[in-house]
């Protein structure tokens, strides 16, 4: 059963003093993320996702399947997972209670459930949109006992292990460990309800809390404690942390995590890291959530993980892009027709991702919020969205335009997205009116059954409404084309024409007035069957003498084509 409650919750690892120092620093550089090498440990406590190099690049503006955390703007969806060991493989030497998990969630700032909650750090988040954090929480039976292992800091072999079997035990059985998280998190983000009659988050994770409640130093067999993936897809969180209170408690320990999993570098190992959307670098010893534990968030970690309005504007930079929009020209031009109907699109732009680490790609929680046209340089009016409402990055539109005058008319369309800014090019079309009516469609008459290479007449004929000379344009299948010259309206206009190879042919035509307004088109299907060539002496005289007796050689032609 859903309960929604308004809490805060933050993610963050032990310490700084009691973790080991171990790993690699990364630099302002792109060559991290262009590498295939990533078993290297990337910080002490943020490691970098093995499956990097195998995900696929986005081709969308909008957050694709690993794009799960690419900064900590927008919505979130949160899986809270308590592992139990089961004692199947290792002795089980830890079980959650339920009071532990009361006071695990309780350092969470939320109670059992389904959860709905606002995380710390949007408390620290005074830009922008507030965001809020949704999800669900489960009880997972394992045959293992995680906090007797290693970290995966230093070995995910156990990881592997428990991590996968936990998400098959949630239905989710394909691929390893890494790409269960993923599938789990896509699906917490497309279908977790975030108000009522509304789904879909735009990004998410998983916290898998392990008890260490029974374990002597409250650490992994490796001397670790909790750890994140670097942009996730998860965390894991030790419920306790050595030494107990007073100091940092699970909460600010899921805190700094949380930072880690939207990018944030941690602010203690003496070295400055690049990191995030923007390629921000963070503040050593900066006496906040990724240094020492505290509960601030240092000026580089707001950078790192998207909170940037370098214009003061109150729109993220990372947000603060302009949607562009396209019109289709207007067919036929000119027209007759004085409210046209017009048709077009709009897509939302996302700013170039610059973060080192990951995969890059460029994506935007923007929507398309509405589309405007006007004509002339008049009032702007809204269009309508083919599929009902303004929600979607990419929204194809339509209108039809106020009566036009005769004339010569400049339409444009603009889009706005949904942190309200406009397209700053507007997408236009000139179409001219033209007062009257096009020329009907063109009657063909002529053979419809002939040979291959022998020349046919063909007549058409078009009225113009308005007793306007026409001309016609003619398709006649086979690559070749024709345009005649003005006739009078409603006279026969006569036209050769020789198919060289057999087949069936449309013959499409189509009658322009003086005025330029080009009528429906009309057609005549024709069938060319196989040459009969002849070929022999004898039948070649026959041929040249039966051509100076007309009546004889047109009966001789119709036998050979039977």
């Amino acid at each position: 059963m859903k309960k929604k409650i308004v809490g805060i919750f933050v993610c963050t690892l032990l310490i700084a003093a009691i973790i080991p120092t171990q790993g690699n620093t990364v630099s302002n550089s792109k060559e991290i993320k262009e590498t295939t090498d990533y078993s290297y440990l990337y910080q002490n406590d943020a490691i970098m996702p093995p499956d990097t190099k195998d995900m696929s690049i986005n081709q969308g503006p909008e957050p694709g399947y690993y794009d799960l955390s690419e900064y900590m703007i927008g919505t979130i969806a949160l899986g809270v997972i308590f592992l139990e060991s089961d004692g199947s493989i290792d002795p089980s030497t830890e079980d959650w209670t339920q009071a532990e998990k009361d006071a695990a969630m309780g350092s969470l700032g939320v109670g059992g459930g389904q959860i709905q909650w606002s995380s710390w750090f949007s408390n620290e988040n005074l830009f922008f949109h507030t965001y809020f954090v949704y999800g669900e929480i489960n009880t997972v039976q394992i045959s293992y006992e995680p906090i007797i292992h290693p970290s995966a800091i230093t070995d995910d072999t156990y990881e592997k292990l428990y991590v996968a079997e936990a998400m098959g035990k949630l239905g989710y059985t394909t691929g390893d460990w890494m790409q269960r998280v993923r599938d789990y998190s896509n699906y917490l983000r497309d279908t977790i309800e975030t108000l009522p009659g509304y789904y879909g988050t735009n990004w998410a994770f998983v916290v898998f809390l392990v008890d260490n409640s029974n374990d002597a130093d409250l650490l992994f067999s490796d001397g670790y404690h909790a750890y994140a993936y670097l942009g996730g897809p998860f965390t894991v969180c030790p419920h306790y942390r050595p030494g107990g209170p007073p100091g940092p408690t699970l909460k600010e320990v899921f805190a700094h995590e949380e930072g880690h999993i939207f990018y944030a570098t941690d602010e203690y190992n003496g070295q400055t890291d690049y990191s995030g959307y923007l390629n921000a670098a963070d503040v050593e010893g900066s006496g906040c959530i990724m240094d020492n534990l505290a509960l601030c968030v240092s000026s580089g970690t707001k950078l790192q993980v998207g909170w940037k309005d370098a214009d003061a504007d109150g729109r993220a930079d990372i947000l603060d892009t302009y949607p562009e929009t396209s019109l289709t020209p207007y067919t036929p031009d000119p027209t007759s027709d004085p409210t046209p109907t017009y048709t077009g699109s709009a897509t939302v732009q996302p700013l170039t991702n610059n973060n080192p680490n990951g995969l890059g790609n460029d994506v935007t929680l923007n929507t398309i919020a509405n589309v405007h046209y006007r004509v002339d340089g008049g009032m702007w009016l809204d269009t309508t969205p083919d599929d009902g409402d303004w929600y979607d990055a990419v929204e194809t539109y339509s209108f039809t335009t106020p009566p036009l005058s005769a004339g010569t008319h400049t339409i444009e369309t603009k889009a706005f997205n949904s942190v309200g800014n406009e397209d700053q090019t507007p997408a236009s079309d000139t179409l001219t009116v033209i007062a009257g009516n096009p020329p009907t469609a063109p009657t063909i008459n002529g053979e419809t059954n002939g040979n291959a290479g022998t020349e046919y007449e063909y007549t058409f004929n078009a009225v113009d409404p308005d007793g306007d000379n026409v001309k016609y344009h003619i398709d006649w299948d086979d690559g070749d084309s024709d345009t005649t010259a003005f006739s009078s309206s409603g006279a026969d206009v006569k036209v050769k024409h020789t198919w060289s190879t057999q087949g069936t042919y449309i013959i499409k035509a189509t009658a322009e007035d003086t005025n330029g307004l080009i009528g429906p088109e009309g057609t005549l299907s024709v069938t060319m069957p196989r040459n009969k060539a002849i070929n022999s002496p004898f039948l070649q005289f026959l041929q040249n003498f039966l051509q100076q007796y007309p009546i004889l050689y047109q009966l001789l032609l119709r036998f050979l084509r039977l």
